[in-house]
């Protein structure tokens, strides 16, 4: 079947019966792999339904169904979560419908992991679900380019992480039930949504004061493969209030692993990380275990995750710089980029290279255009996705940016990044599909 078939056959199946809250999507899942899980939520106490998958021709099968878990917390309804696995060949595109009471209730045409030694494509944008016009024009503008999957390096809803929030501010503009520039797409059907856990995330821990915090550890199931398995362990944020051993119990094994964790991605291994405060940067733990994981992997690019930039040239949040006690890692490692949020605009860096205490050197040569190889590594700031932008008059005036700053847009937008061999190129568009940026890096 063709892509504009798939595409079809996923719109045709979109229902009102169900909300963007209910409909299935794509996610890593929770065991390593090369497969994906779909997952899906219920009225506590109705029936589940199973999910049936198939590629070209072939005809529908039902996939393996894993342990879901369920959540009741004050103000939201009673919920039941579900989820499937299916194995598509990477590099493939695929079809799945949800079955409910012997009759199909939704369905969609999703990617496949990307095969290695192929290109590939994947869109990265953080700081989103703020419920704005802006958010969903970058929803929209994303699904044009069809991506492999979708990064978002943190601050997924505003303000809270709450599962309220999501269910307003996240799931109609990327689960949407049709492009639409001005209410979003149905970006996560069709590609693997990648959460990275930002301060306003999981940064929140009184359950007293919004008792359904975390919808981070409840609603993404994403790799159990992290260090921090145990709530107390240093590095490790710990709920609070009377609501705290139901969102526990609901999260169930994924809290608090699921803020560390590794994934491959055809010729992309990534790392993410939490980079709240409160994490054990210097601690030994977190770092063997940063070190082993960059160390193991034998695919081509290397890249890391997560929500406060180490370096960039924005006045707001310019004292969050805790992450830069694991940047001689990423060096010794050969990390490529390193995709960040929190700082509401889009910024690159030079090539950081050597450290001396706290000074760090970067490779001045590197451009992006006449010279795209270095040795050093590239911070990407990805913060534009749809909350309000920090500091955009920067764009224009080189004065105000850091020594170590190549690129600054004080624009609402998002990166489409391409692998292909030993070459990257990301592209920056804008909320109207303009291209604001352009740059390539080599091996």
């Amino acid at each position: 079947m063709s892509v504009l078939a798939l595409l079809a056959f996923s719109l045709s199946f979109q229902t009102p019966t169900l909300s963007a809250t209910e409909k299935p999507y794509l996610q890593l899942g929770q065991e390593s792999g090369n497969g994906l899980e779909i997952v899906w939520r219920r009225p506590k106490g109705s029936e589940a339904g199973i999910i049936e998958w198939a590629q070209g021709d072939e005809a529908w099968k039902t996939a393996t169904s894993l342990s879901g878990y369920s959540w009741e917390v004050p103000g939201n309804p009673a919920t039941d979560f579900h989820r499937a696995q299916v194995t598509p060949k990477p590099g493939s595109d695929f079809r799945y419908r949800l079955v409910v009471g012997g009759k199909p209730v939704a369905a969609a045409a999703g990617h496949a992991r990307p095969a290695s030694g192929t290109r590939q494509k994947f869109v990265v944008f953080g700081d989103c679900g703020r419920g704005t016009d802006s958010e969903a024009a970058v929803a929209y503008q994303a699904s044009v380019l069809d991506p492999d999957y979708v990064v978002i390096p943190g601050d997924i809803v505003y303000d809270r992480g709450t599962l309220k929030e999501y269910d307003t501010k996240f799931y109609p503009y990327y689960n949407a039930a049709k492009p639409d520039l001005a209410k979003g797409a149905p970006l996560m059907a069709r590609s693997t949504f990648v959460g990275v856990p930002g301060n306003h995330d999981i940064g929140s821990v009184d359950t007293g004061k919004n008792p359904d915090l975390w919808g981070y550890f409840l609603l993404w199931s994403q790799p159990t493969n992290g260090p921090l398995r145990k709530f107390g362990e240093k590095g490790t944020p710990v709920l609070s209030g009377p609501t705290k051993d139901a969102l526990v119990a609901g999260a169930g094994n994924r809290a608090p692993v699921t803020a560390n964790f590794s994934f491959d991605m055809g010729d992309a291994h990534w790392l993410v990380l939490d980079s709240n405060d409160y994490g054990d940067f210097k601690g030994e733990k977190l770092r063997s275990w940063i070190d082993q994981d960059l160390k193991a992997t034998t695919k081509k690019w290397k890249f890391v995750t997560f929500h406060h930039p180490p370096f960039h040239s924005s006045i707001k949040h310019e004292g969050d710089l805790q992450m830069r006690a694991l940047h001689d890692i990423f060096l010794a490692n050969h990390v490529d980029v390193v995709w960040t949020g929190h700082v509401h605009n889009y910024q690159v860096s030079r090539p950081l290279t050597s450290q001396t205490g706290q000074e760090f050197a970067f490779d001045a040569s590197w451009d992006g255009k006449s010279r795209t190889n270095t040795n050093g590594v590239i911070y990407v700031v990805e913060g534009a996705g749809g909350a309000p932008l920090y500091d955009p008059e920067f764009t224009d005036d080189q004065s105000k940016w850091k020594p170590f700053t190549l690129k600054y847009k004080g624009n609402f937008s998002f990166g489409l990044v391409t692998l292909d061999g030993n070459t990257l190129t990301l592209v920056q568009r804008d909320t109207v599909g303009r291209v604001i940026d352009e740059w390539t890096l080599t091996k």
